[in-house]
């Protein structure tokens, strides 16, 4: 099952060197190295950061973050974020 997240920018384009997208079902273990799942690299033109999960599973509650990189090495983590999809809706 697909997850799409948006996550609105923190920084000028022109500051970053990318994003990492974390995934993990224990909210307080979110940013742990294991949980990454992806790295955006390519996110210039938007004012939003998009990343889609294609491992979730249905009906379990995961808490995903944004981590931002910067080109200086400096990093910013979002809140958790908690997400649960209890139903199907797509098509059969």
């Amino acid at each position: 099952m697909n997850i799409d997240l948006t996550f609105k920018k923190s920084n000028a384009d022109a500051l970053v060197e990318k994003y990492r997208v974390y995934r993990s079902t224990n909210k307080a273990q979110l940013y742990a190295g294991e949980n990454i799942i992806g790295e955006i690299t390519s996110f210039s033109g938007s004012t939003n950061v998009t990343f889609t999960d294609p491992n979730a599973v249905l009906g379990v509650s995961y808490y995903y973050g944004l981590e931002t990189v910067s080109k200086t090495g400096y990093s910013f983590m979002t809140a958790p974020k908690n997400i649960c999809v209890a139903k199907n809706i797509g098509a059969i």
